[in-house]
């Protein structure tokens, strides 16, 4: 007698979040990591341009920056993999705090390669962050739940620029570059909670 066919798993319904607190966690650590980011962007040319570096020499940095934050992205996505994606998150946003620091008191010979460095710690995070978001999603719903997170990330690269140039404004450039610094710190203990998964699934 044939064996029967394996019964299909049911199709996920609704949003397919497993756990909501870890998931909205996670958006709240990608809403902070973004605005840290895209605020680091902002201010470095300026940070640069005080260290005596010309605009072209600027550009060259920010190509640079770019670069490694390509093989930040690239190497992250298997280090989440191999250790998880809270590891991974924590290690590099702890890599970005300190290096905005170091930045701030850097001598220009060390400008390279602490762009270099940071360049990865800045971009490296967002493989592991798309990787946790897919562990507090069931895999019938992923669309749904990237779309939701993307929605909230991308609305903060849409205000963070223009709420950091305020702030640098207001307060000067170095104590602005430490207040991002603290932003990246506090993605700490939320991305900590966020490990945690579940069963539950919103409907």
């Amino acid at each position: 007698m044939p064996a029967s066919a394996p019964a299909a798993r049911p199709a996920a319904r609704g949003w397919g979040v497993r756990a909501p607190l870890p998931f909205a966690l996670t958006v709240v650590v990608g809403i902070l990591d973004t605005a840290v980011r895209d605020g680091a962007l902002l201010l470095l040319p300026f940070l640069l341009a005080g260290l005596g570096f010309a605009p072209p020499a600027v550009g060259a940095l920010f190509a640079l920056l770019f670069a490694f934050g390509a093989c930040g992205k690239f190497v992250c996505g298997p280090l989440s993999d191999r250790f998880g994606p809270v590891a991974v998150i924590v290690t590099t946003e702890v890599g970005t705090a300190l290096l905005l620091l170091a930045l701030l008191g850097a001598p220009a010979l060390w400008i390279v390669p602490l762009l270099a460095l940071f360049g990865v710690t800045m971009s490296g995070t967002s493989s592991a962050l798309f990787d946790l978001v897919a562990r507090h999603v069931e895999a019938g719903r992923r669309a749904r739940g990237y779309g939701l997170y993307y929605s909230f990330t991308q609305a903060t690269t849409a205000i963070a620029p223009f709420a950091i140039g305020l702030l640098a404004d207001g307060v000067g450039l170095p104590p602005a570059l430490a207040l991002l610094a603290a932003g990246a710190l506090a993605t700490l203990p939320l991305a900590g909670l966020a490990r945690a998964g579940g069963r539950e699934v919103v409907r």
